[in-house]
Formats: C-alpha cells, sequence, structure tokens
C-alpha cells in the first residue's frame, strides 16, 4: 500500500527529527489505522491506538502524559551535568484516531502535527480534526500533512472537499466554530458525479477549475472545449482554407 507507506515514512522522520513532537493520526477506516499501527510497531516507535471508547481516555491521558516527560526531558541540563540514571521507557509521540473519535471539544495541544491519512468528504469534518490541536493553549507552530494518492478517487474527494470549503467560506473564524461531526450540505448529483470520474477527466472541466477550459457558442449550452480541441480546429480550418483555391 504505497500511500500507507508514505504516512509511515512521514511519522517516523516527524519523531525521529524532533522527541519533542507530538503527532495525531486521522482515518476514517479502523483497518487503516490497524496497518499503520502494525507499521508502527515493526519499527519500534511507540504510539497510542485505542480501539475502543473505554482505552480512549486512558490513551489520551497517557498521550499528554508523555508529552510532559518529553518537555520534561528537554530542558534538563546536558548530560555532561546530568546525573546518570537509568534509561526511560520512550513516551509515545503518535496518537491514532478515527476521525468519528475527534469529537468537537477535545483539546489535544500537546500535539503539533496533524496527520490526514485520506481526504475527507466534509470540509468541516477535516477542521475539525485540525482543530484539535490549533485552538487556544497551544504554544507552538501547527502542521497538518494531507494524503492524497494520485490517480484515484482520492483525488477527486479531494477537489471536492476543496470546492465544497470554499462554497462553505471556511475561513480561520469558521473553522474554530466547525460543529462536531455533522455533514454540511449534502452531496449533489453533480457532486456524486465528479467522484466517478477519472482523476484525468478532472483536468478538463470547467473554467473556475484552472483547466483552461472556454465554453463554445453551440446551441446546447456551450459544450466545453479543451486547449487541445482548440488547437486541432484552428489546424483543420488552416488546412480547409488552404485546399479551397484548388478545389476551385
Amino acid at each position: 500500500m504505497p500511500g500507507l507507506e508514505a504516512v509511515v515514512a512521514r511519522l517516523l522522520w516527524l519523531t525521529r527529527q524532533d522527541p519533542t513532537n507530538r503527532v495525531l493520526v486521522f482515518s476514517t477506516w479502523k483497518d487503516v489505522l490497524d496497518v499503520v499501527s502494525h507499521a508502527l510497531g515493526a519499527n519500534g516507535l511507540p504510539h497510542l491506538y485505542p480501539k475502543s471508547g473505554k482505552k480512549f481516555e486512558a490513551a489520551v491521558a497517557d498521550f499528554r502524559s508523555g508529552h510532559q516527560a518529553a518537555m520534561a526531558a528537554a530542558a534538563e541540563p546536558g548530560p555532561s551535568k546530568r546525573p546518570a540514571r537509568a534509561p526511560q521507557q520512550r513516551q509515545p509521540q503518535v496518537l491514532l484516531l478515527l476521525v468519528k473519535q475527534g469529537a468537537n471539544g477535545l483539546n489535544l495541544t500537546e500535539a503539533q502535527h496533524v496527520v490526514l491519512v485520506e481526504p475527507q468528504l466534509d470540509p468541516a469534518v477535516e477542521a475539525q480534526a485540525v482543530g484539535r490541536v490549533d485552538r487556544i493553549g497551544q504554544l507552538r507552530a501547527t502542521h497538518v500533512h494531507r494524503f492524497v494518492v494520485e490517480k484515484t478517487v482520492e483525488e477527486n474527494v479531494h477537489r471536492l472537499c476543496q470546492r465544497r470549503a470554499a462554497a462553505m467560506d471556511l475561513s480561520a473564524a469558521s473553522v474554530k466554530h466547525a460543529s462536531g461531526g455533522k455533514e454540511h450540505g449534502a452531496l449533489t448529483v453533480r457532486d456524486v458525479a465528479q467522484l466517478l470520474r477519472q482523476p484525468e477527466q478532472e483536468e478538463t472541466e470547467e473554467v473556475e477549475d484552472g483547466g483552461g477550459q472556454e465554453r463554445g457558442s453551440g446551441e446546447a449550452g456551450g459544450a466545453l472545449v479543451s486547449p487541445g480541441q482548440r488547437a486541432a480546429a484552428a489546424a483543420a480550418a488552416r488546412s480547409a482554407a488552404a485546399a479551397a483555391p484548388a478545389a476551385a
């Protein structure tokens, strides 16, 4: 699974780069988090993955206490001034969560990185996930890592999410007030059609999509004409004009 390999590689890089880094990983699918958890364990990266509601609060508490311990260790004097002691167990730096577990009001400012394993249809869901760390009480810069697999339906989902976010005007203020777990606007027939298109079809869609398309003047409401089609039509017209005198 190339997409998940990229996710795991990013998590390993973030945690090795800075021992005080804390990362939230969100996915819609439990099976996906199972694979990520297995890969992190195989690479020796301590992490927390609450699979049931009963373990959720305990995992969040461990995540917070681990962050506090890491920050305290970072503030201690250098090895030359610190008394020798037994090595401590490495604290978990990654918390794996299902999207539905990122309930509105959950405060996890101990983390600075949010990893979205796959794009979401509802932009408010992404805003809610980011809002777990980007809120009052956060003392460090926050970073969002989005993963989209090329040439798959995920590209269409990502584009649709961006369009819906623009339509809903999810500004910085509205992100902070994103309501929990509610779909902001049902999918339209056009939305579903866009999701089912091949990724390359998205490149020849509409003028506002940045694809360089123009509408023709046909009676059927203006068919979409791509730059390649315009060039071919122009070449055909020139050939016809050059052949006209000879035919006469």
